[in-house]
């Protein structure tokens, strides 16, 4: 709603945490370092960027081998540079938060209450 009250048009990129674990569990190399297209359109077009990051299991991907995480990653480092390109010449804009979860409550040795709490106490 803050979003269409400022004149936005919001495209909600959605990524499912299972989904990331299966593919750095059981992709291939090839699939590993597939940059998104889509994202890259995005990051290439749009003015703005909101993350919300929201975790159920923060161990999710502790038994992934590390190498595997880092060459996902290297596939979107184009991504992340012509992002950063953009917001240096002022043309991209982005903001992120945390959605609470039990997962991000239990890291930070709280209740789930406490830590919405806080959060969005910090948000204000």
């Amino acid at each position: 709603r803050e979003l269409l009250s400022v004149g936005a048009h919001p495209l909600p990129f959605i990524e499912l945490e299972s989904l990331e674990e299966i593919l750095l569990r059981e992709g291939n190399e090839q699939q590993l370092t597939k940059k998104s297209f889509v994202l890259a359109a995005a990051v290439e077009q749009c003015d703005a960027r909101l993350f919300i990051a929201s975790r159920s299991n923060t161990k999710a991907l502790s038994s992934i081998k590390p190498e595997r995480v880092s060459t996902r990653r290297k596939a979107f480092r184009d991504i992340y540079q012509i992002s950063q390109k953009r917001e240096q010449a002022g043309k991209f804009r982005w903001s992120s938060t945390l959605y609470p979860t039990t997962a991000y409550a239990q890291d930070a040795e709280m209740s789930l209450h406490n830590f919405e709490e806080f959060v969005f106490s910090v948000g204000r």
